[in-house]
């Protein structure tokens, strides 16, 4: 940064695209080997979040994380099944269908928020507004967009 330049302010919302199928936050596994249990994330659950921290990591480059309440809004992008006929994956794109089938909307937001935390805020806690779409597309992703709500936690 040059000299004189200030950072983005806070007022400023960041938006940014995890590219490649959407995941949901999973539960963690269980092993047990004789009177000991080992718990753990499965390697896709753990990799997806590594790409949820390196998108955020990129975007925040520069900038503060946000301090006090923010709104974030996730778009889930499905691919279209390639077995629906032609017809309905036209329909899918134009939005005329509905992708209510696995993954659970609240399992998504999980994950990208947790992705989040620590690095775009201190605590997904200062969430007050969420809002999580799944809807068809051609190429899958997840679009996000963290926006200030005003005024710093007191």
């Amino acid at each position: 940064m040059s000299e004189g330049a200030t950072l983005p302010t806070l007022e400023s919302p960041v938006s940014f695209v995890i590219p490649g199928d959407p995941q949901a936050w999973a539960r963690p596994r269980a092993n047990a080997r004789g009177q000991f249990v080992r718990i753990f994330n499965s390697p896709a659950h753990d990799a997806y979040l590594v790409k949820v921290r390196a998108c955020t990591h990129e975007v925040m480059r520069g900038r503060q994380k946000f301090t006090g309440a923010i709104a974030v809004s996730i778009i889930a992008r499905f691919a279209v099944p390639p077995s629906w006929p032609k017809w309905r994956q036209k329909e899918a794109l134009m939005g005329l269908h509905d992708h209510n089938i696995r993954l659970d909307a609240d399992n998504i937001a999980k994950i990208i928020n947790d992705g989040m935390n620590a690095i775009a805020f201190d605590d997904d806690a200062q969430i007050t507004n969420l809002v999580v779409t799944k809807r068809y597309a051609e190429q899958p992703s997840v679009l996000v967009r963290v926006t200030p709500r005003g005024g710093a936690n007191v």
